[in-house]
């Protein structure tokens, strides 16, 4: 365990033992990493009456161990339980970490297994002597093993801010190597777009700073790449690169988040700006670009390709929010909203900008309704009145405004099977405001009324005595 492997020592890797204390050969020396089970649940795997995952002052780590899918005698599979499931996902992720550091102790291999280990809720963990890496628990050890953060502690790791400082309008970076230096070539530094490099110094670091295109991304990549032992590796981070705000256009009287294709006319709304960093924006402007009379037979990419998307033309609003100034709309048709900023990096020029595009459809003339008598042994009446509210469904922007000049509502009765068994159509230029439907041959229970308009359902409950 020790002088094996030109001294870097072996690791050395056994099953805790299945009778709830550690057993031999895992308890044989205090440097074999010692490993007991867990089930789905992630608590200390029970496999029957009689026998548990073993544990004590000698457990090291738990990895999964109940109900694992493995080979079988006889050429077959089948799922099994015992801590012997649970020590080769252990070995595995020691010989995964010697694969890219071939050149670790058997010391620092069990220092990243353990120290990496994920806490199991429902467990107190705490110091022990014997166990340095990291808190421990005499039932799950340091914890369940991760492979992912144990092999990452061998890999390099970029430091630095998450985003780019709107005060100096740059930041700098360094890298973490975790690799034998004289076993590293070609290190540099790269990033995507949306920023600029502006001091590559290797292994030592790197500086990169903000583009001046507000149209560029919100976020952008940071790259070091370098060779190791000969093959190539990238490692990267990603980064804030200027805050460039999502939005809501909001309903002025409910103050609820609208969708895009549900604006209507005759109704007042505001603009809601959320912002990532909002304490690094000092100015927020609001273009609102409203259109000509609405063409159907333009696409929307044909109608918003007339604005300036850089300087656009419009009715300017400031503010994070305009609830204080709400806009109402008086035209439908394509109509284009425009938020810029500004930082302390910007200046006089604006710092990024961000665009949605949505058609406003035309308020419909639609009927409120009641029904009665409910409960009814003979006719059942159903009364509409006229109320103003907002046309809401839209299968695209494209799709003309229906007109208010006729309203229908289509009347249907179900049974408690779903079958219709009696239908009613009722239009706004008739000469009643009512329908009637005959119960009278109906028998008695629970029936089920549908009334739909202009893509709108609305149902009732009757009963029928």
């Amino acid at each position: 365990m020790t002088q094996g492997r030109e001294t870097k020592g072996c690791v050395v890797v056994f099953a805790s033992g299945n009778w709830g204390v550690i057993d031999y050969p895992a308890s044989f020396h205090q440097n074999i990493l010692c490993v007991g089970a867990i089930d789905k649940n992630g608590t200390r795997s029970i496999f029957n009456e009689r026998q548990s995952s073993g544990c004590g002052n000698l457990l090291d780590v738990v990895a999964p161990g109940s109900d694992i899918l493995s080979t079988l005698p006889y050429n077959s599979t089948g799922y099994n339980g015992g801590t012997s499931m649970a020590a080769p996902h252990v070995a595995g992720i020691a010989a995964l970490i010697l694969s890219v550091r071939p050149d670790l102790t058997q010391a620092q291999v069990r220092h990243a297994i353990e120290s990496s280990c994920t806490k199991l809720s429902g467990y107190s963990y705490s110091n022990n002597s014997n166990h340095p890496n990291g808190t421990w628990n005499n039932e799950v050890g340091h914890g369940l093993v991760n492979a992912f953060e144990a092999i990452n502690q061998f890999f390099p790791k970029i430091s630095g801010p998450n985003a780019i400082s709107t005060t100096t309008c740059q930041s700098s970076y360094s890298i973490t190597v975790n690799l034998p230096l004289s076993s590293i070539t070609n290190a540099q530094w790269s990033c995507g777009q949306g920023l600029v490099k502006t001091a590559d110094n290797g292994i030592n670091g790197a500086t990169f700073q903000r583009s001046e295109n507000m149209d560029d991304p919100q976020y952008a990549n940071i790259y070091f790449s370098f060779s190791y032992n000969g093959v190539q590796h990238t490692v990267s981070k990603r980064i804030l690169a200027r805050s460039k705000p999502t939005f809501h256009i909001v309903d002025a009287n409910n103050h609820q988040p609208q969708l895009y294709s549900g604006i209507v006319t005759n109704k007042s709304y505001y603009f809601q700006a959320f912002p990532e960093n909002p304490n690094g924006i000092s100015m927020f402007q609001w273009v609102l670009v409203r259109p000509n009379a609405f063409d159907p037979n333009l696409s929307t990419t044909t109608q918003t390709s007339m604005i300036s998307p850089i300087n656009p033309v419009g009715e300017l609003y400031q503010g994070i929010s305009t609830q204080t100034s709400p806009t109402s709309f008086t035209k439908t048709g394509v109509h284009t909203l425009y938020l810029r900023t500004k930082d302390g990096c910007s200046g006089n020029s604006w710092a990024s900008l961000a665009q949605q595009t949505f058609a406003v459809l035309q308020g419909n003339l639609s009927y409120s309704y009641r029904v009665y008598p409910n409960p009814t042994n003979e006719v059942l009446t159903i009364e509409f009145e006229p109320q103003q509210t907002a046309f809401s469904t839209l299968s695209s922007v494209s799709q003309t405004p229906q007109s208010s000049s006729m309203q229908t509502c289509d009347i249907k009765l179900f049974d408690k099977d779903g079958y219709v068994i009696k239908q009613l159509l009722w239009q706004s230029n008739q000469m009643s405001n009512k329908v009637q439907m005959d119960t009278r041959n109906l028998k008695k229970g629970t029936y089920y009324l549908h009334l739909e308009s202009n893509g709108m359902l609305k149902k009732e409950q009757i009963i029928v005595n």
